[in-house]
């Protein structure tokens, strides 16, 4: 009565039936976490594209000095920067992710001969960039030739977005502390028509 119940333990261990089963329950979750992974991996560097684009736009439109057809080049109204802070809507950001501010700052220099901030018009009050250092500021600012000191102005243009993370939450549960990451870029120009750049009603 024992053997045939010795064959079934060997048949059971000859058996391969099940076994993709059993492969596909180890594979799986790696494949799982490549997918999304790699939805994470081309969001962030399709939405960090998007930032550098907005803020070159920006920058470059800002520096050209040339949007006050009406008046005086080097003179800008804070109604047209403002046309060109949403230009940054038209810049679809990708899914998963939100617009979180916008803001161009003129640096001029101080009696002292320093970079300072002057005028600034922001879109959604943006908390992210770093204010740029002197030692950044002063390359573009300052042209020595010949032994003559000419200063300008510099045209500072930061753009910012927030993206959520796809590996952030799996049905309704939260797998991240903080699944959202603020991406910055930061642009600095010279102003193109002119040396300075006002904004009287900014």
């Amino acid at each position: 009565m024992k053997i045939p119940f010795r064959l079934d333990l060997i048949a059971f261990g000859k058996s391969e039936k099940g076994v993709a089963a059993i492969e596909a329950a180890f594979i799986f979750p790696f494949l799982f976490l490549l997918y999304f992974g790699m939805l994470d991996t081309t969001g962030f560097v399709s939405l960090n594209r998007k930032v550098s684009q907005s803020a070159n736009v920006i920058a470059d439109a800002i520096a050209q000095g040339t949007l006050n057809t009406n008046g005086p080049r080097g003179v800008i109204t804070k109604s047209q920067v403002e046309a060109v802070l949403a230009i940054v809507d038209k810049i679809v950001p990708p899914k998963g992710s939100s617009f979180a501010g916008a803001k161009v700052t003129r640096f001029t220099f101080n009696n002292a001969g320093s970079p300072i901030a002057g005028w600034s018009v922001a879109r959604n009050a943006p908390t992210c960039g770093s204010t740029p250092s002197s030692a950044e500021l002063l390359p573009l600012m300052e042209t020595v030739n010949g032994g003559v000191t000419t200063r300008n102005d510099v045209i500072v243009s930061t753009v910012c977005m927030n993206y959520v993370a796809f590996m952030g939450s799996f049905m309704g549960y939260n797998t991240m502390d903080n699944p959202t990451t603020v991406i910055d870029q930061t642009i600095i120009l010279r102003p193109r028509s002119t040396s300075t750049l006002d904004c009287p009603d900014c």
